[in-house]
Parts: C-alpha cells; sequence; structure tokens
C-alpha cells in the first residue's frame, strides 16, 4: 500500500484549501513561442498521480500538495519539489500555466467535501462532468454517444440439473509417537584436564585466599585463611577424589576418613566443594 505521503485523503484538503476547488488538470509552459519542442506540460490526475513531460523526456510518478507546496516523486524514487498557487506551478524554477478549456483539468473530477471537516460525503463521490455511458455506439461508431436504453428481450432460465454433493472421506489421522531426546554424550575427564590452580567464586568475585592446587604429580594442596590440608588426587568417573594425607599440617587422626569425592561440571570448567564453588584462577 502506498503510504499515507501520498494517500487520496491528502488530495480532498487540498481541493478544499484552493479558490479553484481542485489542483489537477493540466498545466503547460512555453520558453519561446511557436516553438513546439519548447513546451513542457504537467498533467495532475486525481487518483494521486502525475505525467511530466519536459526537455524530451518523461516522468512519471506520485504527488502530493501541502499549503502550496507541491512535491512530485518519480518511479525512480526522485523528488521534485515547486509551488501551485493561483492556477500557475513553478517547478524548479519553471513556471507552468493551467490549461483552460478542453484540456485535462476540464474534465478532471471533483469530489464534493464537507466545509467543515473537508472530508469526501458520501453518496456524492460521482464526476460532475457529463454522465454519459461511455460505450461505443454501433450507429454512429462514436466512443462515449449516447448509448440505446432500449429494453432487451428476457433470456429463458436455463432448466438446471441438481447435482448430489460430494463428501470426501476425512482423513485418517495418526498419531505419531514422539521421537526420544537424545542427551549429549558428556565428554570423559582426566587428570590432565582438570590439572592446575582453582580459586573460590562468591557472586561473581574471586576469592582468592581460597586456593586448592591440584599438581600435575597427582598431589594436591589446599590452603585458607588459618587452615592447610595436603594428599593425594585423582580422576574417577568425572569427579575428583581427593585423599588427604595431612590436616593443617598434622597427619590425619587414626580412623579418620580422609577421603573425599567431588562433581565436576559438565564441560569441566568448575566444581563444587560444600557450598564453595570453585573455577581456574585468574592468574598463579
Amino acid at each position: 500500500m502506498r503510504p499515507v505521503f501520498f494517500s487520496v485523503l491528502a488530495l480532498f484538503a487540498v481541493a478544499l484549501a484552493h479558490a479553484d476547488g481542485s489542483v489537477t488538470g493540466k498545466y503547460r509552459n512555453r520558453s519561446v513561442a511557436g516553438r513546439a519542442n519548447d513546451v513542457s506540460e504537467l498533467s495532475l490526475r486525481v487518483n494521486g498521480r502525475f505525467l511530466l513531460e519536459r526537455d524530451g523526456k518523461v516522468f512519471h510518478g506520485d504527488y502530493r500538495v501541502e499549503d502550496g507546496e507541491l512535491t512530485l516523486r518519480t518511479e525512480d524514487g526522485d523528488r521534485i519539489r515547486g509551488e501551485i498557487r493561483d492556477g500557475r506551478v513553478t517547478l524548479e524554477g519553471q513556471s507552468f500555466d493551467r490549461v483552460s478549456g478542453g484540456g485535462f483539468g476540464s474534465n478532471a473530477r471533483r469530489f464534493p467535501t464537507d466545509a467543515s471537516s473537508g472530508r469526501l460525503r458520501r453518496g456524492e463521490s460521482r464526476s460532475t462532468t457529463d454522465d454519459r455511458d461511455e460505450r461505443p455506439d454501433t450507429q454512429s461508431g462514436g466512443f462515449g454517444a449516447p448509448f440505446s436504453k432500449a429494453p432487451l428481450p428476457p433470456t429463458p432460465a436455463p432448466d438446471l440439473v441438481p447435482v448430489p454433493a460430494v463428501v470426501a472421506p476425512a482423513p485418517k489421522v495418526v498419531a505419531l509417537a514422539p521421537a526420544p531426546r537424545v542427551e549429549p554424550a558428556r565428554p570423559r575427564l582426566r587428570e590432565d584436564d582438570l590439572a592446575g590452580l582453582w580459586t573460590v567464586r562468591r557472586d561473581g568475585f574471586e576469592e582468592k585466599g581460597w586456593r586448592l592446587e591440584l599438581r600435575k604429580n597427582g598431589d594436591f594442596r589446599f590452603a585458607m585463611k588459618g587452615a592447610t590440608s595436603e594428599g593425594t588426587w585423582t580422576v574417577v568417573d568425572n569427579e575428583i577424589v581427593l585423599v588427604y594425607k595431612t590436616v593443617d599440617g598434622e597427619p590425619l587422626e587414626e580412623g579418620a576418613s580422609g577421603v573425599k569425592r567431588i562433581p565436576c561440571s559438565f564441560d569441566g570448567t568448575a566444581f563444587q566443594i560444600d557450598t564453595f564453588r570453585y573455577e581456574r584462577a585468574s592468574d598463579k
């Protein structure tokens, strides 16, 4: 749909604003009298379209008029701006005067509007030009001559044969079983994937004082403020298994459990010890 920029309502408002009742019609410019090839013509049509012939070229497109300002938009998207006042159009310094009698403007449709709102009045959108039936006259051979209104003899209605309605059977709906959900295979973690220094994260911040070092030789060392522990570590079924040897520098008491299993995240980028989340340290 064309933008409101070139809507028909805008043409109605323009028609009300001008004293002559309409801006549609044909306008002509002749730079040198008597030389036909110097004639330029502009036609503003009631459907919001224009035709401009000048400098041996023909331009088509849409137009609009607002407060005497005329804008032509060609099919190529170019815009030609000018003014239209008192039956005269000025385009880029070139003046066009309305053609009087017999031209496009003399037969233009006029749409009656309400003086208070500028809207088209219902039931009055017919042209104010001659309401002749513009069908070919077979007697005179002309187009637009008055058409004979003589009644035609009635045509007998054909006999109708009832045809039984064909009802197509309803399609059979077959319920399909849902496709089984395929879980992605979890990568198998190894010691080489987890060796390194890990620190605690709280609310997106790194607590560098909480450190767990998983050494490549199989030893681990944990350190926090006021506590340390050491031992060995390995990976079993994607879990870190810590085997404690000393706590705070002292060997484990006899009978104490010194094994702790720590589940890792799916991709091995984090693990949880009690309520603390460990991720790789940002630096050494």
